[in-house]
């Protein structure tokens, strides 16, 4: 067999945090040039000067929303896999999924501004 076969299965809520990296620094990147910037015109130029507008052919914030909806999805998935109560789930997973609904909040309030 040519195959290679793990006896486990990779933990979900880790690479849903790892999903959560790009999104992170893109939001660094918003809030530092809306803290350093006086006027919204420079804050714009700056971030984009960063930040493109689009990637792959979609926008970015499309884009930070589906790495966000996909980090979301592991965390959630390994959480259901375990089958365990809330507070009995590990801190890895819990934090995932908070920081996942963290910054799917700030993806609707970016959306809304």
């Amino acid at each position: 067999m040519n195959t290679i076969v793990g006896k486990k299965m990779p933990d979900l809520a880790h690479v849903g945090l790892i999903v959560l990296i790009p999104v992170t620094f893109y939001w660094v990147f918003f809030f530092l040039c809306h803290i350093m910037n006086e006027t919204g015109t420079e804050r714009f130029i700056m971030f984009h000067s960063i930040i493109p507008r689009k990637l792959i052919g979609l926008h970015v914030s499309v884009l930070v929303f589906l790495l966000t909806g996909i980090s979301m999805f592991c965390s959630v998935t390994e959480k259901i896999r375990r089958r365990t109560r809330w507070y009995k789930t590990a801190s890895h997973i819990r934090f995932a999924i908070w920081f996942g609904m963290f910054i799917m909040f700030l993806n609707f309030l970016r959306m809304l501004y």
